[in-house]
């Protein structure tokens, strides 16, 4: 038996889990989730839920909206992935959090019910996400709340949460990514991103690449949603710092916050966040929504750890989300700039390596933690093929010691490339 939370995390993380980078074909689809929450009376039913899948600002989309939910006093849960430190984050209750005895609780019921099932049907057996979203389905109705938000894992259209017949569903911007599951194309992977999309369910579309808007659009009018594209319903968006503008048009309504989450990508991502709520809830006051915007705040997206030299995490892992933390910190800081990057195996390094080799006078290369494989001389030869002497300290206490030795006490050290990096370097 379980006989702690962090006992019942490591439990999960026995099964396959696709976050590791295991690619086994047969555990990614959606009947196993269907039959786990069937064995528990269906948790998912009844829940009022915004769904967000997309490559990028899923997360900082889902804690915005959760920030003015909460703000306009619902008793809201939001359900994020990855984790940056704890698996515990990936659970948010407000306005009262969960407590280590439902937790336990619920992790030892989930036990039970796994290993009589594993008894008669080994195929039976769940993925770890399988597992962590049916607790956060079993969190929520417990708690009886009035709104969730819930974070797609990888993908949507078999991912465990789409489950869910949603009050809306959400799509940020679309990268190449998770090649191996999704497709080799945008076009492609935007039609498994848009497989979170339900009949006649408001859509919202932030930001897209040509191909990945024409994916979804088409499967949206399939289906009968109303749409909301933030290319045609925000204007005037300026972010600087901190400091986001920007007017919803459909209702002329201006919104200038100073937010805890900086740069234009998360001004983006704020503007998204607000027009779902205007939308879905026209009753919430103007302040409100502000109210929400300015307090919403996740670990590891541009977080500011350390002074003297100034240190930021942010585990930015896509090409596009790069450039944009990239170019957000070199506004918010001073020179020498160094780079602490870590990234898994399979990402694109070499893309990855020419968006952020020009914000920076030195780059130290890393593991990205030990949950994942890594492969820091390929990272170590991307750089040094654009000019950028790579400095390589696979322990990452001692690459951060090295990276603000070389920023020194008036320079500035970014930590990304990998949610895995930020952790190992925000927990030590």
């Amino acid at each position: 038996m379980l006989v702690s939370v962090e006992h019942g995390f490591a439990w999960f993380e026995s099964f396959t889990n696709l976050e590791k980078g295991r690619h086994v074909p047969r555990h990614y689809r959606l009947d196993r989730m269907h039959a786990l929450l069937a064995a528990f009376d269906h948790p998912h039913r009844g829940i009022k839920a915004i769904h967000i899948a997309g490559s990028k600002g899923k997360g900082s989309t889902a804690a915005f909206l959760q920030s003015i939910l909460s703000s306009a006093a619902y008793r809201v849960g939001g359900y994020y992935s990855p984790h940056v430190t704890s698996y515990r984050e990936r659970f948010v209750l407000s306005p009262q959090p969960a407590t280590d005895t439902t937790l336990l609780d619920l992790m030892r019921q989930i036990e039970r019910h796994v290993k009589h099932a594993m008894t008669s049907d080994p195929t039976a057996e769940p993925t770890t996400f399988e597992l962590l979203t049916l607790l956060a389905f079993l969190l929520f109705r417990d708690a009886q709340l009035d709104w969730v938000v819930l974070e797609t894992g990888l993908g949507g259209r078999l991912d465990a949460t789409n489950v869910v017949v949603p009050a809306a569903s959400v799509i940020t911007p679309i990268e190449l990514e998770h090649t191996e599951y999704l497709g080799n194309t945008i076009s492609e992977i935007a039609a498994e991103k848009a497989g979170i999309i339900k009949q006649g369910v408001p859509l919202f579309i932030s930001q897209q690449q040509p191909e990945a808007l024409k994916t979804i659009v088409r499967e949206a009018t399939r289906l009968g949603c109303p749409l909301w594209q933030i290319s045609a319903e925000v204007r005037d968006l300026v972010s600087e710092g901190n400091a986001a503008d920007f007017t919803l048009v459909r209702h002329n309504e201006r919104f200038a916050v100073e937010l805890l989450l900086p740069g234009e990508h998360q001004a983006r991502n704020a503007a998204l966040a607000a027009g779902v709520a205007r939308e879905l809830l026209p009753q919430l006051s103007h302040a409100t929504i502000e109210d929400g915007l300015r307090r919403a705040w996740l670990p590891g997206r541009l977080e500011r750890i350390g002074e003297a030299p100034t240190c930021y995490l942010d585990g930015a892992h896509t090409t596009e989300s790069a450039r944009a933390v990239a170019e957000a910190f070199a506004s918010l800081t001073g020179e020498p700039r160094v780079l602490l990057f870590g990234a898994a195996v399979g990402k694109d390094v070499g893309a990855l390596a020419r968006v952020l080799a020009p914000h920076f006078a030195a780059v130290v290369i890393t593991r990205a933690g030990t949950f994942k494989p890594a492969d820091p001389e390929t990272a170590v030869a991307a750089f040094n093929a654009l000019g950028l002497s790579a400095h390589l300290q696979a322990d990452p206490a001692a690459a951060l010691q090295l990276a603000r030795t070389l920023a020194g006490p008036d320079g500035a050290v970014l930590v990304t490339g990998s949610f895995y990096t930020v952790g190992a370097v925000r927990a030590l």
